[in-house]
């Protein structure tokens, strides 16, 4: 059985610091991660040779019996080489075991006790995956984990993994991951709570004259609404009921608030610019 460098594997040196191996990993297992390279053999097994060394490269007391075994490692080799053909989730699960066997179970009890790292990290959703819930992937150091969010989840909200955070001396002391969930700016709505505000440009005739509008919504579908006569520039309209989902209330919405906005007309007509002219004239009059 080939001797395995696992200081090589990882590309860094035998004096680099625990903190330096935990960054290289970290980049190593983003780059070849399952969930950026599917249906990559290559990037799977690279995966998981890096996840072989950083099991005991990462984990101070395993590293130094690694180290000092050096070239005696070979004769050990064989015990733990068969484990490379489960899932992602299996890597190493059994090797503690292997280390007890190999040199008793006293040389774990220092790291028995320690209590692994939280972890945080952030993914990022469209309002429309907001407003209809949505299915993310979520990797954490030894899994690829499946997170349902509901529909209305909010700006901020924190999910938490329990026990997959940094691996620590037993399962029930490994960290946690805590996942927030951050909403991206959206070009037409603007979100407060469960309420939505969108600005609707009307031509200034229908804001003189009143007049009919269709609307599109995040529902999917448009909406007629009525703009009143004379309409003030600037003033909002309440749709009831077309807002953000309330998170984890069925069938209940916030409401869309419409902001309308006069559009002066462009590339007016010499006759619309009299027609204007002689609407200003009468305005001047009235005035006096």
């Amino acid at each position: 059985m080939q001797y395995k460098d696992y200081y090589k594997i990882l590309g860094v040196s035998r004096s680099a610091s625990q903190d330096e191996i935990k960054k290289v990993y970290k980049k190593l297992a983003i780059q070849f991660h399952p969930d950026k390279n599917p249906n990559n053999k290559q990037a799977e097994e690279k995966f998981k040779e890096i996840s072989e060394a950083y099991d005991i490269l990462g984990d101070v007391d395993k590293r130094s019996k690694y180290d000092s075994f050096g070239g005696n490692w070979q004769q050990f080799q064989t015990e733990f080489s068969t484990q490379r053909d489960f899932e992602f989730k299996d890597v190493f699960s059994g090797l503690n075991d292997v280390w007890s066997t190999i040199f008793g179970n006293d040389g774990n009890n220092e790291n028995k006790s320690k209590r692994g790292n939280d972890l945080n990290s952030e993914v990022s959703l469209t309002l429309e995956e907001a407003y209809q819930g949505t299915t993310v992937k979520v990797p954490t150091p030894y899994t690829m984990e499946s997170l349902e969010i509901k529909a209305g989840v909010s700006d901020g909200k924190k999910f938490r993994f329990a026990g997959k955070g940094e691996k620590g001396g037993s399962p029930a002391l490994n960290g946690h991951l805590f996942l927030t969930v951050k909403i991206k700016d959206h070009k037409e709505y603007k979100r407060e709570g469960d309420n939505l505000t969108k600005k609707i440009g009307v031509s200034i005739y229908t804001f003189i004259l009143g007049g009919k509008i269709e609307v599109s919504t995040l529902k999917g579908k448009n909406v007629a609404i009525s703009i009143p006569k004379n309409f003030e520039n600037g003033g909002k309209l309440r749709l009831k009921g077309f807002g953000m989902p309330i998170y984890d209330k069925k069938d209940e919405f916030g409401d869309l608030y419409l902001e309308i906005i006069a559009e002066i007309p462009k590339n007016l007509t010499a006759e619309e610019l009299n027609l204007f002219e002689k609407l200003a004239e009468i305005d001047r009059k009235k005035r006096k």
